[in-house]
């Protein structure tokens, strides 16, 4: 219990009494002692405090980012309501997973290797990760993974922190698709180089890499209606301006044809 003292400064103390009876089982006295704790309350007291900021930050934290807990393994422990509203799983299919459930195929097997060498030596992980919902739709995340430890300081296992950047990246492929309007890369394909002399290639290889890029995005399935209607706008666009190129070389190879069979024919 705590008491002020005579300098009314609060103290901690920790009492231990014991009884003294008579030859009638009456109590005489008590015999006891105090034990000043004032330290150890306060050590615990401040102990208490900073768990209960940590608390509030994971609380903060899981209300806006999907959170996830495995063991040294790799293997789900816990997750948040956000993860599982991302990934289209419920908390029991995910416990006892690991997050291959969660596998798109766009990263390499390399890039999974780095990763589990960097956090198993203690050391956090940051990156993007593409994860493929139970849906079949793909979402993208920004990651942090930090390993975590008991009080001996041994590995327990660690703590995945994502944020939805699914927008993001496709605000960025939407720019991307912009550039190459603006200023399209030169193509290494055959085509381009038979075309290079006729100053087309670029002509051909911008529109091609808005349809390829454009129906990337489609495929994703992450879009909205009418954002996938404008992607599909821009290929069809694409397709007529591709088709209305190769019709133009088609009429300028006749053309050089005939013009090249007539001199020949006079010359001979």
């Amino acid at each position: 219990f705590e008491f002020l003292t005579s300098k009314n400064n609060k103290k901690y103390v920790r009492a231990i009494g014991k009884p003294v009876f008579d030859d009638n089982g009456d109590v005489l006295l008590i015999r006891g002692i105090f034990q000043d704790i004032t330290t150890r309350v306060l050590k615990e007291n401040e102990i208490r405090e900073k768990d209960q900021e940590r608390m509030n930050i994971l609380n903060s934290i899981a209300r806006t980012s999907i959170v996830a807990f495995t063991d040294i393994r790799g293997i789900i422990t816990e997750v948040n309501d956000r993860f599982c509203e991302i990934s289209k799983f419920s908390r029991e299919e995910l416990i006892g997973s690991d997050h291959r459930i969660l596998s798109s195929g766009e990263h390499p097997k390399q890039f999974f290797k780095n990763l589990w060498g960097q956090i198993k030596s203690g050391r956090s992980w940051v990156g993007e990760i593409k994860n493929k919902a139970k849906d079949g739709s793909f979402y993208w995340v920004h990651t942090t993974i930090n390993p975590t430890y008991n009080f001996h300081g041994e590995l327990t296992g660690y703590i995945a922190i994502r944020n939805d950047i699914t927008e993001q990246k496709f605000i960025e492929e939407q720019l991307y698709l912009e550039k190459l309007k603006i200023a399209p890369e030169k193509t290494q394909s055959k085509l381009g180089q038979s075309l290079t002399g006729m100053g087309v290639a670029h002509e051909i290889n911008n529109p091609l890499a808005i349809i390829q890029a454009s129906t990337e995005i489609i495929h994703r399935k992450v879009i909205s209606d009418e954002k996938k209607a404008k992607n599909v706008q821009m290929i069809l666009d694409s397709v007529r301006r591709i088709a209305k190129i190769v019709n133009g070389l088609r009429k300028f190879s006749r053309t050089s044809y005939s013009v090249e069979f007539t001199a020949n024919f006079f010359r001979g």
